[in-house]
């Protein structure tokens, strides 16, 4: 019967319409899931967590030439509805010229010291990849940077790329370059969590600490379509022998001698409270737990993985009908 109806009768795109409709920041829209399950023989109800977290309520990057002052580029900063921003980056702005330091490990930032390229109070642009990104910031920020742009580098993409002849998303399996990564700038690897209550529940009534695992400085994430502009205009610096897909851009780290970035990451943070949708199904043995989840809400808003939840929503569908048997 599960099977059978798994098989046959299979709701998962569905899912993907509903969620690709809505933005599904933490908190926001739990409502939707909540109908489903109330529709199923389940005991269904809410768990209320309350985390101090942020939303972006405005940016801004433009590339200026340093010497006349004219603006060169403006970089959208706009993923679908929602703006660019990294969850708990911080709060700031920087004007300054800019250094590329390839994946921004700790050993792209000694590289670039031993060849005297100096990075303090410059903006450092890094690509994804090898380390988290809360660590390419952090790394940055022990650095003496004012902020730090990430983007994603087609050449990490393998063989298929647009260069390669492939279309990009939604035409293709390529990437599209207008495509963010939205991964968390808290270090998670320190602390997951909520960073105001590290290692209890963040309720109504919690304890609270002043934040230790979040960056100083601020951040954003680039698309390819933003970030390739202001990396054309960088052709100064030591021959780092770092390679990449980025056209026009010869992976010399710079400082950006002649151009200038303007940045703003205007990000609010507050308490806000977040759901678990919770459904019991009970079984034989009363006292035995098989508990099965998956995310929902994405801490950036919008893409992320939340496909493991449409799997559980069909999971859950397919066990309804298991129910409906006994009852």
């Amino acid at each position: 019967m599960l099977l059978t109806h798994l098989n046959f009768k299979n709701h998962v795109r569905e899912y993907i319409t509903d969620y690709e409709d809505e933005l599904h920041m933490p908190g926001e829209n739990h409502e939707s899931t909540l109908d489903i399950f109330k529709k199923f023989k389940f005991k269904t109800g809410l768990d209320k967590y309350e985390v101090w977290i942020n939303k972006p309520t405005d940016n801004w990057l433009k590339l200026f030439n340093g010497d006349s002052g004219e603006m060169i580029f403006k970089a959208g900063l706009k993923e679908s509805e929602l703006l660019n921003f990294h969850p708990y980056a911080a709060n700031g702005t920087a004007k300054s010229e800019f250094v590329f330091a390839n994946y921004g490990t700790i050993s792209d930032f000694k590289a670039l010291a031993d060849e005297d390229v100096d990075v303090k109070s410059k903006i450092i642009i890094a690509r994804e990849g090898q380390i988290h990104s809360s660590l390419k910031i952090k790394n940055a920020e022990h650095a003496g940077a004012l902020a730090v742009l990430l983007y994603h580098d087609p050449y990490d993409d393998g063989e298929i790329t647009e260069a390669n002849g492939y279309k990009a998303y939604p035409d293709g399996p390529a990437r599209s370059p207008f495509s963010i990564n939205k991964e968390t700038a808290n270090f998670v690897v320190e602390q997951p969590g909520d960073p105001t209550t590290p290692g209890w529940s963040s309720t109504l009534f919690s304890r609270r600490i002043k934040p230790e695992t979040v960056p100083k400085i601020p951040s954003i994430s680039l698309s390819y379509a933003d970030v390739a502009p202001i990396l054309q205009h960088l052709s100064s610096g030591p021959d780092m022998g770092w390679k990449g897909n980025v056209e026009g851009f010869g992976y010399l780290p710079g400082p950006s001698t002649g151009f200038i970035l303007d940045f703003g990451n205007l990000v609010q943070y507050k308490i806000k409270p977040i759901y678990n949708v919770v459904n019991e199904i009970t079984g034989v043995m009363r006292d035995e737990e098989v508990i099965v989840g998956a995310s929902r809400d994405i801490i950036g808003g919008i893409g992320g993985a939340n496909l493991g939840h449409h799997a559980l929503m069909e999971l859950a569908r397919g066990f309804n009908e298991l129910v409906k048997l006994v009852l």
